[in-house]
């Protein structure tokens, strides 16, 4: 069984666990969290409450700055009233099939490093006191679990981010000027700016971007998500290269358990 607050080695470790209406604990996890929001979080939740980034942002999170790091990071903003999560209902999530990754994850918790280039993740049990789903219903394996839950696009999608932030000496970030964390931010969390950015921007001609990426950027968020992370990569830290082709943004797995 998994232990709790120790990390997990193995992706076939197995525990208990369930959540369901009718418990006594129903949603009391939903309160007063300090719920890091990643790019892919936000582009879910925006699309799936048809609003614009910049309208998640402003009425849903709050944005604050890394104490370690200094780069900027983004927060589920708590109902100020309540201290509840804002999509949280005496029924359950109102935004359930989009919810954030940390929420798919839970019971589970996750620490990353990067090791040889690589994200390496290890998984850790989180028990609260007053959860009574602990050791009832079925028992799963961890890999089962991040399957039910919808996770593999999840760890896709914040790959090349975690890749920025992760591993990465303190002093790489310590360089950055209002101007760069200001471009961190919106490649980041304010996708339709970005968008906004990479259309009346020089980028197409000085990289030689082809037409159906350039088409590509204009109408599906998931290859923009994609460019952003590489884009940051290549102009921040002036690693890599920038992507001219689509089959060139989709990043090649790099995520892994062990």
């Amino acid at each position: 069984m998994i232990p709790a607050a120790a990390a997990a080695t193995d992706p076939g470790e197995r525990f208990r666990f369930t959540c369901q209406p009718g418990m006594a604990c129903f949603t009391r996890c939903c309160a007063n969290l300090n719920l890091v929001l990643t790019p892919y979080d936000i582009l879910r939740l925006k699309r799936s409450l048809g609003v614009s980034a910049e309208a998640f942002l402003d009425r849903f999170a709050t944005a604050s700055t890394d104490g370690t790091c200094g780069l900027p990071v983004v927060r589920l903003r708590m109902d100020p009233e309540t201290g509840r999560c804002p999509f949280v209902t005496a029924d359950g999530c109102r935004v359930y099939a989009d919810r954030p990754g940390a929420c798919r994850l839970y019971p589970l918790g996750q620490a990353l490093k990067q090791v040889g280039g690589h994200l390496r993740q290890r998984y850790f049990a989180i028990r609260e006191p007053y959860c009574l789903g602990w050791d009832q219903g079925r028992v799963w394996r961890m890999a089962e679990w991040l399957a039910d839950q919808g996770l593999e696009a999840y760890q896709r999608m914040n790959t090349p981010f975690l890749r920025l932030s992760t591993g990465r000496p303190l002093s790489a970030f310590k360089q950055f000027g209002q101007r760069q964390l200001q471009m961190y931010f919106m490649a980041c969390y304010n996708l339709d700016a970005f968008r906004e950015f990479v259309a009346g921007s020089s980028l197409k001609r000085r990289f030689a971007l082809s037409d159906e990426l350039c088409r590509r950027l204009r109408e599906d968020d998931e290859i923009l998500l994609f460019f952003a992370g590489r884009w940051l990569e290549f102009a921040l830290f002036g690693a890599g290269f920038l992507p001219r082709t689509v089959s060139q943004v989709l990043p090649a797995p790099g995520v892994t358990d062990r």
